[in-house]
């Protein structure tokens, strides 16, 4: 079993063998911690190259850290629509207003994956019946896709 690694900017991380995974929390802003994860691939040790998986951890933080309101733009241009259309109360009196929304969705967790690409999660607040909000991202973290999960 992988030790813990402590580090000075993604704090204590946890390896998860079952997931080939670094874990831990960050702060994506002061006060607001979201889930880390750093996957790995499963057919090498778990601290196989592991300076160059936590500066890559680093940057994809950085990455959130700037994005964080381009990715709630992104979701509102995606999911606002089908919200009204499909998810929304039969009893709301009006559509729910892109400010609303926008607001509404709160980061959950950051993802890695082995090939640099990874997954920023939301919370939905509910509004379409505890479903995660996915947004995929390239390795250059330009957002390939936003849609449901769970």
């Amino acid at each position: 079993m992988a030790s813990d690694i402590t580090h000075s900017v993604l704090g204590k991380l946890t390896w998860s063998a079952n997931l080939s995974c670094w874990e831990g929390k960050v702060e994506l802003r002061p006060g607001y911690p979201i889930n880390l994860g750093i996957t790995t691939r499963m057919d090498l040790e778990p601290t196989h190259n592991i300076d160059e998986l936590l500066r890559s951890a680093v940057e994809m933080l950085e990455w959130a850290r700037r994005s964080e309101s381009v990715c709630r733009e992104r979701i509102a241009e995606e999911l606002l629509e089908p919200y009204n259309d499909t998810w929304a109360p039969e009893d709301a009196p009006a559509p729910m207003k892109r400010g609303e929304f926008v607001q509404r969705v709160t980061p959950n967790s950051l993802t890695r994956d082995i090939d640099g690409s990874g997954f920023f999660y939301w919370a939905d607040d509910d509004m379409f019946a505890g479903h995660w909000i996915e947004l995929r991202f390239r390795k250059d973290y330009t957002i390939s896709e936003v849609g449901l999960a769970g």
